[in-house]
Protein backbone atom coordinates (compact mmCIF):
# COMPACT_ATOMS: atom_id res chain seq x y z
CA UNK A 1 0.00 0.00 0.00
CA UNK A 2 1.21 3.40 -0.83
CA UNK A 3 -0.23 6.94 -0.02
CA UNK A 4 0.82 10.28 -0.93
CA UNK A 5 0.10 13.58 0.72
CA UNK A 6 1.09 17.08 -0.86
CA UNK A 7 3.08 18.99 2.16
CA UNK A 8 3.55 22.66 1.44
CA UNK A 9 5.68 23.62 4.93
CA UNK A 10 7.79 27.14 5.63
CA UNK A 11 10.93 26.12 6.55
CA UNK A 12 13.06 28.07 8.32
CA UNK A 13 16.38 28.95 6.45
CA UNK A 14 19.15 25.87 7.12
CA UNK A 15 16.29 23.58 8.66
CA UNK A 16 15.24 21.57 5.27
CA UNK A 17 17.86 18.44 6.64
CA UNK A 18 16.23 18.27 9.99
CA UNK A 19 12.48 18.40 8.01
CA UNK A 20 14.03 15.86 5.64
CA UNK A 21 15.35 13.21 8.70
CA UNK A 22 12.20 13.50 10.12
CA UNK A 23 9.72 12.28 7.63
CA UNK A 24 12.45 9.18 7.12
CA UNK A 25 12.85 8.85 11.08
CA UNK A 26 8.55 8.30 10.54
CA UNK A 27 9.03 5.73 7.68
CA UNK A 28 7.40 7.94 5.49
CA UNK A 29 9.58 8.71 2.35
CA UNK A 30 9.70 11.53 -0.40
CA UNK A 31 9.21 11.95 -3.85
CA UNK A 32 9.42 14.93 -4.80
CA UNK A 33 10.52 18.60 -3.37
CA UNK A 34 10.17 22.06 -5.17
CA UNK A 35 11.06 25.47 -3.67
CA UNK A 36 8.08 27.52 -4.16
CA UNK A 37 9.87 30.88 -3.15
CA UNK A 38 11.97 32.72 -1.04
CA UNK A 39 10.58 34.46 2.15
CA UNK A 40 12.83 36.58 4.84
CA UNK A 41 14.51 33.88 6.93
CA UNK A 42 12.27 30.81 5.37
CA UNK A 43 11.81 28.71 2.40
CA UNK A 44 8.52 27.95 0.98
CA UNK A 45 8.26 24.33 0.23
CA UNK A 46 5.70 21.72 -1.65
CA UNK A 47 7.42 17.82 -0.58
CA UNK A 48 5.22 14.95 -2.14
CA UNK A 49 5.52 12.30 1.16
CA UNK A 50 4.73 9.03 0.25
CA UNK A 51 3.64 6.83 3.36
CA UNK A 52 1.94 3.49 3.57
CA UNK A 53 1.27 4.19 7.41
CA UNK A 54 -1.50 6.67 7.56
CA UNK A 55 -0.84 7.13 11.70
CA UNK A 56 2.46 7.78 11.10
CA UNK A 57 2.29 10.41 8.49
CA UNK A 58 -0.46 11.97 11.17
CA UNK A 59 2.41 11.67 13.82
CA UNK A 60 5.21 13.35 11.49
CA UNK A 61 2.52 16.53 10.85
CA UNK A 62 1.70 16.17 14.76
CA UNK A 63 5.41 16.85 15.99
CA UNK A 64 6.12 19.22 13.45
CA UNK A 65 3.37 21.53 14.88
CA UNK A 66 5.05 21.37 18.18
CA UNK A 67 8.49 23.37 16.28
CA UNK A 68 6.45 26.50 15.09
CA UNK A 69 9.81 28.60 15.08
CA UNK A 70 11.28 26.36 12.34
CA UNK A 71 8.07 24.79 10.55
CA UNK A 72 5.05 26.30 10.06
CA UNK A 73 2.78 23.81 7.56
CA UNK A 74 0.52 25.70 5.05
CA UNK A 75 -1.37 22.79 3.91
CA UNK A 76 -1.41 18.76 3.91
CA UNK A 77 -3.55 17.21 1.68
CA UNK A 78 -4.06 13.66 0.38
CA UNK A 79 -4.09 13.49 -3.08
CA UNK A 80 -6.75 10.92 -2.87
CA UNK A 81 -9.18 12.38 -0.44
CA UNK A 82 -11.33 13.98 -2.68
CA UNK A 83 -11.58 10.91 -5.45
CA UNK A 84 -12.59 8.88 -2.19
CA UNK A 85 -15.65 10.97 -1.09
CA UNK A 86 -18.58 9.27 -1.62
CA UNK A 87 -16.61 5.50 -1.73
CA UNK A 88 -14.53 4.13 -4.38
CA UNK A 89 -17.43 2.31 -6.69
CA UNK A 90 -19.75 3.89 -9.20
CA UNK A 91 -22.81 2.44 -10.93
CA UNK A 92 -22.59 3.23 -14.67
CA UNK A 93 -24.95 1.88 -17.41
CA UNK A 94 -23.49 0.29 -20.76
CA UNK A 95 -25.73 2.10 -23.14
CA UNK A 96 -25.10 5.57 -22.97
CA UNK A 97 -28.10 8.41 -23.36
CA UNK A 98 -27.96 11.82 -23.57
CA UNK A 99 -30.80 13.28 -24.84
CA UNK A 100 -35.27 12.16 -25.35
CA UNK A 101 -34.38 9.98 -28.35
CA UNK A 102 -31.41 7.86 -26.51
CA UNK A 103 -33.57 7.50 -23.53
CA UNK A 104 -36.72 5.96 -25.13
CA UNK A 105 -34.54 3.48 -27.14
CA UNK A 106 -31.13 2.96 -25.28
CA UNK A 107 -32.84 2.94 -21.74
CA UNK A 108 -36.84 2.21 -21.84
CA UNK A 109 -36.35 0.16 -24.90
CA UNK A 110 -33.37 -1.98 -24.30
CA UNK A 111 -35.53 -3.26 -21.22
CA UNK A 112 -38.38 -4.06 -22.36
CA UNK A 113 -35.96 -5.66 -25.32
CA UNK A 114 -34.28 -7.73 -22.10
CA UNK A 115 -37.55 -8.65 -20.63
CA UNK A 116 -39.37 -9.89 -24.52
CA UNK A 117 -36.18 -12.10 -25.84
CA UNK A 118 -35.74 -13.77 -22.09
CA UNK A 119 -39.45 -14.92 -22.56
CA UNK A 120 -37.81 -16.95 -25.91
CA UNK A 121 -34.22 -18.00 -24.29
CA UNK A 122 -33.20 -21.08 -22.90
CA UNK A 123 -30.86 -18.88 -20.31
CA UNK A 124 -32.84 -16.63 -19.21
CA UNK A 125 -30.63 -14.37 -17.46
CA UNK A 126 -28.65 -14.11 -20.22
CA UNK A 127 -30.01 -10.84 -20.77
CA UNK A 128 -29.52 -9.54 -17.24
CA UNK A 129 -26.66 -8.32 -14.77
CA UNK A 130 -26.92 -11.75 -12.22
CA UNK A 131 -24.74 -13.77 -14.23
CA UNK A 132 -21.96 -11.25 -13.87
CA UNK A 133 -23.26 -9.89 -9.89
CA UNK A 134 -20.97 -11.05 -7.30
CA UNK A 135 -22.31 -10.21 -3.54
CA UNK A 136 -19.20 -9.33 -1.31
CA UNK A 137 -21.20 -9.94 2.48
CA UNK A 138 -19.88 -8.71 5.90
CA UNK A 139 -22.40 -10.34 8.57
CA UNK A 140 -22.30 -8.14 11.74
CA UNK A 141 -23.49 -8.37 15.20
CA UNK A 142 -26.49 -5.93 15.89
CA UNK A 143 -24.98 -5.92 19.45
CA UNK A 144 -24.49 -2.29 20.49
CA UNK A 145 -24.24 -1.45 17.11
CA UNK A 146 -24.59 2.24 16.97
CA UNK A 147 -20.86 2.09 18.59
CA UNK A 148 -19.43 0.48 15.74
CA UNK A 149 -19.86 3.09 12.84
CA UNK A 150 -16.11 3.42 12.31
CA UNK A 151 -16.16 -0.57 12.01
CA UNK A 152 -19.00 -0.48 9.58
CA UNK A 153 -17.29 2.41 7.48
CA UNK A 154 -13.96 0.03 7.47
CA UNK A 155 -15.97 -3.23 6.37
CA UNK A 156 -17.31 -0.98 3.64
CA UNK A 157 -14.00 0.60 1.97
CA UNK A 158 -12.66 -2.82 2.29
CA UNK A 159 -15.16 -4.54 0.77
CA UNK A 160 -15.25 -1.21 -2.04
CA UNK A 161 -11.55 -1.98 -2.41
CA UNK A 162 -12.01 -5.89 -3.36
CA UNK A 163 -14.68 -4.93 -5.67
CA UNK A 164 -12.38 -2.82 -7.77
CA UNK A 165 -10.03 -6.03 -7.91
CA UNK A 166 -12.54 -8.09 -9.16
CA UNK A 167 -14.10 -6.34 -11.47
CA UNK A 168 -10.61 -5.34 -13.01
CA UNK A 169 -8.99 -8.68 -13.66
CA UNK A 170 -12.35 -10.60 -14.03
CA UNK A 171 -15.20 -8.02 -15.26
CA UNK A 172 -17.57 -9.12 -12.83
CA UNK A 173 -19.59 -6.44 -11.22
CA UNK A 174 -19.42 -6.80 -6.85
CA UNK A 175 -21.59 -5.39 -4.46
CA UNK A 176 -20.84 -4.90 -1.06
CA UNK A 177 -23.22 -5.93 1.12
CA UNK A 178 -22.79 -5.23 5.31
CA UNK A 179 -25.90 -7.59 7.15
CA UNK A 180 -26.82 -6.82 10.36
CA UNK A 181 -27.64 -10.49 12.31
CA UNK A 182 -28.54 -10.99 15.84
CA UNK A 183 -27.22 -14.56 15.74
CA UNK A 184 -25.67 -16.23 13.03
CA UNK A 185 -28.72 -18.71 11.90
CA UNK A 186 -29.73 -15.23 10.59
CA UNK A 187 -26.78 -14.65 8.20
CA UNK A 188 -27.74 -17.64 6.62
CA UNK A 189 -31.39 -17.23 6.38
CA UNK A 190 -30.69 -13.62 4.49
CA UNK A 191 -28.12 -15.11 2.12
CA UNK A 192 -30.71 -17.57 0.99
CA UNK A 193 -33.05 -14.53 1.06
CA UNK A 194 -30.85 -12.65 -1.52
CA UNK A 195 -29.00 -15.25 -3.50
CA UNK A 196 -31.50 -15.62 -6.49
CA UNK A 197 -29.70 -11.43 -7.23
CA UNK A 198 -26.16 -13.25 -7.82
CA UNK A 199 -23.99 -15.47 -9.56
CA UNK A 200 -21.77 -16.10 -6.57
CA UNK A 201 -20.83 -15.01 -3.04
CA UNK A 202 -18.44 -13.66 -1.33
CA UNK A 203 -18.22 -13.90 2.73
CA UNK A 204 -15.56 -11.17 3.70
CA UNK A 205 -16.36 -10.85 7.38
CA UNK A 206 -19.00 -13.05 9.75
CA UNK A 207 -19.08 -11.47 13.58
CA UNK A 208 -18.65 -14.44 16.25
CA UNK A 209 -17.71 -16.40 12.79
CA UNK A 210 -15.11 -19.10 14.67
CA UNK A 211 -17.66 -21.67 14.43
CA UNK A 212 -16.24 -23.94 11.85
CA UNK A 213 -19.77 -25.43 11.25
CA UNK A 214 -21.68 -21.99 10.41
CA UNK A 215 -19.32 -22.14 7.01
CA UNK A 216 -20.25 -25.79 6.22
CA UNK A 217 -23.55 -25.18 6.36
CA UNK A 218 -23.79 -22.50 4.35
CA UNK A 219 -21.81 -24.40 1.38
CA UNK A 220 -23.93 -27.03 1.60
CA UNK A 221 -27.66 -25.03 2.22
CA UNK A 222 -26.74 -22.43 -0.59
CA UNK A 223 -27.46 -22.72 -4.10
CA UNK A 224 -24.77 -20.63 -5.51
CA UNK A 225 -21.13 -20.66 -5.16
CA UNK A 226 -19.38 -19.60 -2.27
CA UNK A 227 -15.88 -18.49 -0.75
CA UNK A 228 -15.00 -17.37 2.60
CA UNK A 229 -12.05 -15.51 3.15
CA UNK A 230 -11.24 -16.68 6.51
CA UNK A 231 -12.77 -20.50 5.87
CA UNK A 232 -11.15 -20.63 2.46
CA UNK A 233 -8.83 -17.68 1.27
CA UNK A 234 -6.26 -17.10 3.96
CA UNK A 235 -6.10 -21.14 4.57
CA UNK A 236 -5.04 -21.21 0.54
CA UNK A 237 -2.48 -18.29 0.77
CA UNK A 238 -1.26 -19.92 3.85
CA UNK A 239 -0.96 -23.70 2.23
CA UNK A 240 1.17 -22.04 -0.84
CA UNK A 241 3.04 -20.24 1.74
CA UNK A 242 4.34 -22.85 3.78
CA UNK A 243 4.93 -25.08 0.46
CA UNK A 244 7.33 -22.19 -0.59
CA UNK A 245 9.11 -21.84 2.28
CA UNK A 246 9.35 -25.70 2.73
CA UNK A 247 10.49 -26.32 -0.47
CA UNK A 248 13.06 -23.08 -0.06
CA UNK A 249 14.49 -24.84 3.18
CA UNK A 250 14.57 -28.30 2.02
CA UNK A 251 11.81 -29.55 5.31
CA UNK A 252 10.49 -32.45 5.27
CA UNK A 253 6.54 -32.18 6.24
CA UNK A 254 6.78 -35.61 8.07
CA UNK A 255 9.41 -34.20 10.13
CA UNK A 256 7.78 -30.50 11.07
CA UNK A 257 5.39 -29.69 14.00
CA UNK A 258 3.44 -27.29 13.27
CA UNK A 259 1.68 -24.87 15.65
CA UNK A 260 -0.96 -22.38 15.52
CA UNK A 261 -0.95 -19.35 17.91
CA UNK A 262 -4.24 -17.87 18.46
CA UNK A 263 -7.74 -19.56 16.89
CA UNK A 264 -10.79 -18.50 14.64
CA UNK A 265 -12.07 -20.31 11.76
CA UNK A 266 -8.72 -20.32 9.50
CA UNK A 267 -7.05 -22.37 12.38
CA UNK A 268 -9.73 -25.12 12.93
CA UNK A 269 -9.53 -25.33 8.84
CA UNK A 270 -5.75 -25.29 8.78
CA UNK A 271 -6.03 -28.31 11.48
CA UNK A 272 -7.37 -30.41 9.03
CA UNK A 273 -5.34 -29.53 5.98
CA UNK A 274 -2.37 -29.45 7.49
CA UNK A 275 -3.17 -33.36 9.25
CA UNK A 276 -4.62 -34.41 5.74
CA UNK A 277 -0.77 -33.25 3.92
CA UNK A 278 0.92 -34.97 6.22
CA UNK A 279 2.65 -32.88 9.24
CA UNK A 280 2.91 -35.26 12.51
CA UNK A 281 1.50 -32.67 15.12
CA UNK A 282 -0.70 -29.60 14.69
CA UNK A 283 -0.41 -27.35 18.09
CA UNK A 284 -2.99 -24.33 19.11
CA UNK A 285 -3.19 -22.37 22.28
CA UNK A 286 -5.80 -19.32 22.49
CA UNK A 287 -7.04 -17.25 25.74
CA UNK A 288 -10.89 -19.23 24.68
CA UNK A 289 -11.39 -22.20 26.13
CA UNK A 290 -14.68 -23.43 23.32
CA UNK A 291 -12.19 -22.40 20.60
CA UNK A 292 -9.71 -24.62 21.96
CA UNK A 293 -12.46 -27.66 22.48
CA UNK A 294 -13.76 -26.66 19.06
CA UNK A 295 -9.65 -27.24 17.51
CA UNK A 296 -9.00 -30.54 19.50
CA UNK A 297 -12.08 -31.85 17.62
CA UNK A 298 -10.79 -31.26 14.49
CA UNK A 299 -7.50 -33.17 15.55
CA UNK A 300 -5.39 -30.65 16.91
CA UNK A 301 -3.67 -30.61 20.08
CA UNK A 302 -4.92 -27.58 22.69
CA UNK A 303 -1.81 -26.60 24.78
CA UNK A 304 -0.10 -23.53 25.55
CA UNK A 305 2.30 -20.49 23.65
CA UNK A 306 5.69 -22.08 25.74
CA UNK A 307 5.06 -25.80 24.68
CA UNK A 308 4.30 -24.24 20.62
CA UNK A 309 7.33 -21.82 20.56
CA UNK A 310 9.36 -25.00 22.02
CA UNK A 311 8.56 -27.94 19.85
CA UNK A 312 7.07 -26.56 17.04
CA UNK A 313 9.50 -25.84 13.36
CA UNK A 314 6.78 -23.95 11.52
CA UNK A 315 4.40 -21.56 13.73
CA UNK A 316 1.57 -19.02 12.34
CA UNK A 317 0.38 -16.49 14.79
CA UNK A 318 -3.34 -16.00 13.73
CA UNK A 319 -4.22 -13.69 16.80
CA UNK A 320 -2.22 -11.70 18.97
CA UNK A 321 -2.30 -13.31 21.87
CA UNK A 322 1.07 -12.63 23.52
CA UNK A 323 3.35 -10.05 25.03
CA UNK A 324 7.17 -8.02 23.42
CA UNK A 325 8.65 -10.57 26.06
CA UNK A 326 7.24 -13.61 24.24
CA UNK A 327 8.52 -12.58 21.13
CA UNK A 328 12.44 -13.79 23.13
CA UNK A 329 10.95 -17.22 23.33
CA UNK A 330 10.88 -18.17 19.47
CA UNK A 331 13.93 -20.42 19.08
CA UNK A 332 16.63 -21.12 16.06
CA UNK A 333 15.81 -22.70 12.93
CA UNK A 334 12.07 -21.98 13.15
CA UNK A 335 9.89 -20.93 10.14
CA UNK A 336 7.35 -18.08 11.59
CA UNK A 337 4.69 -16.91 9.57
CA UNK A 338 2.71 -13.63 10.79
CA UNK A 339 -1.07 -12.89 9.86
CA UNK A 340 -1.26 -10.22 12.00
CA UNK A 341 -2.19 -6.89 10.34
CA UNK A 342 0.34 -4.96 13.02
CA UNK A 343 4.48 -5.25 12.19
CA UNK A 344 6.41 -7.22 14.42
CA UNK A 345 9.64 -6.42 15.34
CA UNK A 346 12.04 -8.26 12.60
CA UNK A 347 15.21 -7.72 14.66
CA UNK A 348 14.09 -9.92 17.43
CA UNK A 349 13.54 -12.66 15.12
CA UNK A 350 16.72 -12.29 13.64
CA UNK A 351 18.00 -12.25 17.07
CA UNK A 352 17.02 -15.63 17.69
CA UNK A 353 18.06 -17.36 14.84
CA UNK A 354 14.64 -17.62 13.04
CA UNK A 355 14.91 -19.42 9.50
CA UNK A 356 12.30 -17.61 8.54
CA UNK A 357 10.29 -14.96 9.24
CA UNK A 358 7.40 -13.78 7.07
CA UNK A 359 4.93 -10.54 7.61
CA UNK A 360 1.49 -10.09 7.15
CA UNK A 361 2.56 -7.75 4.13
CA UNK A 362 3.29 -11.03 2.27
CA UNK A 363 -0.79 -12.18 1.76
CA UNK A 364 -1.61 -10.03 -1.12
CA UNK A 365 -5.62 -10.78 -1.16
CA UNK A 366 -5.94 -9.96 -4.82
CA UNK A 367 -3.52 -12.68 -5.85
CA UNK A 368 -6.31 -15.53 -6.07
CA UNK A 369 -10.23 -14.99 -5.07
CA UNK A 370 -11.06 -12.58 -8.35
CA UNK A 371 -9.44 -16.02 -10.84
CA UNK A 372 -11.29 -18.34 -8.04
CA UNK A 373 -14.76 -16.46 -8.33
CA UNK A 374 -14.41 -16.22 -11.67
CA UNK A 375 -13.70 -20.41 -12.15
CA UNK A 376 -16.54 -20.97 -9.64
CA UNK A 377 -19.16 -19.51 -11.91
CA UNK A 378 -17.78 -20.55 -15.37
CA UNK A 379 -16.84 -24.29 -14.04
CA UNK A 380 -20.46 -24.35 -11.94
CA UNK A 381 -18.67 -25.56 -8.70
CA UNK A 382 -20.50 -24.42 -5.43
CA UNK A 383 -17.01 -24.61 -2.89
CA UNK A 384 -14.14 -25.55 -2.52
CA UNK A 385 -13.68 -28.88 -0.13
CA UNK A 386 -10.76 -29.69 1.54
CA UNK A 387 -9.72 -32.14 -1.20
CA UNK A 388 -10.37 -29.25 -3.82
CA UNK A 389 -8.38 -26.82 -1.66
CA UNK A 390 -5.61 -28.59 -1.81
CA UNK A 391 -5.94 -29.66 -5.49
CA UNK A 392 -6.22 -26.23 -5.99
CA UNK A 393 -2.55 -25.31 -4.05
CA UNK A 394 -0.62 -27.26 -5.83
CA UNK A 395 -1.91 -26.22 -9.14
CA UNK A 396 -1.17 -22.37 -7.75
CA UNK A 397 2.17 -23.89 -6.95
CA UNK A 398 2.82 -25.10 -10.15
CA UNK A 399 1.78 -22.13 -12.37
CA UNK A 400 4.10 -19.47 -9.84
CA UNK A 401 7.69 -18.65 -10.18
CA UNK A 402 9.95 -20.66 -7.40
CA UNK A 403 10.95 -17.23 -6.31
CA UNK A 404 8.03 -16.18 -5.46
CA UNK A 405 5.55 -16.75 -2.60
CA UNK A 406 2.64 -16.10 -4.14
CA UNK A 407 1.81 -15.25 -7.96
CA UNK A 408 2.33 -11.56 -8.57
CA UNK A 409 -1.77 -9.94 -8.94
CA UNK A 410 -0.46 -8.64 -12.77
CA UNK A 411 0.75 -11.85 -13.49
CA UNK A 412 -1.52 -14.55 -15.69
CA UNK A 413 -2.96 -15.98 -12.79
CA UNK A 414 -6.66 -14.56 -13.01
CA UNK A 415 -6.95 -15.64 -16.57
CA UNK A 416 -5.16 -18.91 -15.51
CA UNK A 417 -7.28 -19.44 -12.36
CA UNK A 418 -10.61 -20.61 -14.30
CA UNK A 419 -8.89 -23.40 -16.10
CA UNK A 420 -7.44 -24.65 -13.04
CA UNK A 421 -10.58 -24.64 -10.79
CA UNK A 422 -12.37 -26.30 -13.73
CA UNK A 423 -9.66 -29.38 -13.76
CA UNK A 424 -10.78 -30.12 -9.63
Amino acid sequence: MQLLSKLVIKIKNGFLPHLINEIFKKKCGIRNITLLRNEPGFDLFNIDVIYSDYEKYNSLIDKLGKFEDNFQIVSSDNVLEKAIIGGMLNVSGKLPFDNLIDYEMNVLGAAELAINIARDSENIFKYSGISKNIGILCGISSINISNKKHFLQQLYALSERDSIIVNKFTGLNCYPVLIRINQLDDFLKILQGIEPTFSALRIFSLDDGDDIQIYERINNDLSLPVISYFYDEVPLYLLVAISHLLAKNNLNIKECNVGLIGLNVTSLRMVRLLIKLGFPRVLGCDNNIKLMHGFEREGGLATIFDNIVNNCDLIIIIKDQFNMDDLHKFGSGQIVISCLSKELDVGIFRERGVLEFLQSGWMDLSAFFPGILKGFIDSNIKSLDDDKLLKLKNKIISIKSEDEILPDVFSEVHQRLPQLISEL
